[in-house]
């Protein structure tokens, strides 16, 4: 099973925006680093999708900005999904654009990779293992965008609900892997 881990499926999933920067962080590093792409064009690419789409476009999100109207202003986490879906890809190629020029302006310059000086190396031991130990998907987020978005009886549309769901369907589908993880 491949390591995956998408800001995206993270806010998707009910995790906080402030939460998934420090998630992906560490994954997003020694991409850059095999990638040779200059370190500071991280928070671009991570607002690109996590901060830019997935929180606050795409219909049916299980985020704060999405959720607090259902209350106050009965509408539902899919309200104006024309509107959201048109604004999502207006802004996700704007994006993409906008991505392409600063990186052929960051290489044009020459930038690369570079280490920052504060950084010290941790051993492997320190952390959860190796790649094959611990693997986690974060397919939670499908089963908090059904029990949010989808009619289903006898279960109220609530967003606790849903993210309790995602939590327990996240136990069950890698109880192996929590078992394993020091």
């Amino acid at each position: 099973m491949p390591f995956q881990l998408s800001p995206c499926g993270l806010t998707y999933g009910g995790v906080s925006l402030f939460v998934v920067i420090f998630a992906v962080i560490p994954i997003a590093r020694p991409l850059f680093k095999e990638l040779d792409l200059p370190w500071h064009l991280f928070m671009a690419a991570f607002i690109f999708g996590a901060a830019s789409l997935s929180m606050t476009m795409l219909p049916g999100t299980p985020q704060i900005q999405n959720i607090m109207p259902t209350k106050y202003m009965a509408s539902s986490p899919t309200s104006a999904p024309l509107v959201g879906l048109t604004g999502a890809f207006i802004v996700a190629t704007f994006n993409v654009f906008y991505f392409r020029y600063i990186l052929k302006k960051a290489k044009a310059k020459g930038e690369r990779y570079e280490e920052t000086r504060s950084r010290r190396p941790r051993s492997r031991s320190a952390g959860l293992g190796t790649d094959a130990e611990c693997v986690v998907e974060p397919d939670s987020a499908v089963v908090v965008l059904i029990l949010l978005n989808v009619d289903i009886p006898y279960i109220k549309k609530d967003v606790v609900l849903a993210l309790t769901g995602g939590v327990v369907a996240c136990m069950i589908l890698f109880w192996k892997v929590l078992c394993q993880c020091p």
